[in-house]
C-alpha cells in the first residue's frame, strides 16, 4: 500500500524483525495516526512493535487528537487483539509530556514507552518482541 501522506511521515515495514517504523518530517495529525493503525491491521502487522520516529516533530498534536488517536486504538484492540508494543522517540521535552499522556490513555490497550535515543527504542521492542508467543 503507498504511503498517501509521504509528505508528513515514511511508514517502513520490516516483516523479519516484525517491526514498523513511523518517522514523521514536520506535522502528523490524528488522521495520520489513525491511518498508520489501520494500515497496520490490513497488512497484518498488528501485533509487530511500532517505532514512531518524531524527533523532527515540533510540537504534541492537540488533547482532543490525542485523545482520538487513543480512542481508535482502543477500538482497534477490542476488535483485533492485543496490538504489538510502541516506542515513540523524541528530543522535545513537550513531546515526551505527550507521549506518557498517550501512553497512560491507553495503557490497557498497548504497551508504550518514550524514549531520547532510537537505539534504546529499537532494543526494548526487540526484547518485548521476543516476549510475545
Amino acid at each position: 500500500m503507498p504511503n498517501e501522506n509521504a509528505e508528513r511521515f515514511t511508514y517502513a515495514r520490516d516483516a523479519e524483525r516484525r517491526i514498523v517504523r513511523v518517522t514523521t518530517r514536520d506535522v502528523i495529525t490524528a488522521d495520520d495516526l489513525v491511518a498508520v493503525i489501520d494500515r497496520q491491521r490490513e497488512e497484518g502487522s498488528w501485533s509487530f512493535g511500532v517505532l514512531y520516529d518524531m524527533r523532527r516533530l515540533e510540537g504534541p498534536m492537540s488533547k482532543e487528537d490525542t485523545m482520538t488517536v487513543a480512542n481508535h486504538v482502543r477500538q482497534s484492540v477490542s476488535e483485533h487483539g492485543p496490538r504489538g508494543p510502541v516506542a515513540l522517540v523524541t528530543r522535545k521535552s513537550n513531546l515526551v509530556g505527550a507521549g506518557l499522556v498517550y501512553a497512560h490513555d491507553i495503557k490497557r490497550s498497548a504497551e508504550i514507552e518514550v524514549f531520547w535515543d532510537v537505539r534504546e527504542a529499537e532494543e526494548w521492542l526487540a526484547k518485548r518482541l521476543q516476549q510475545q508467543p
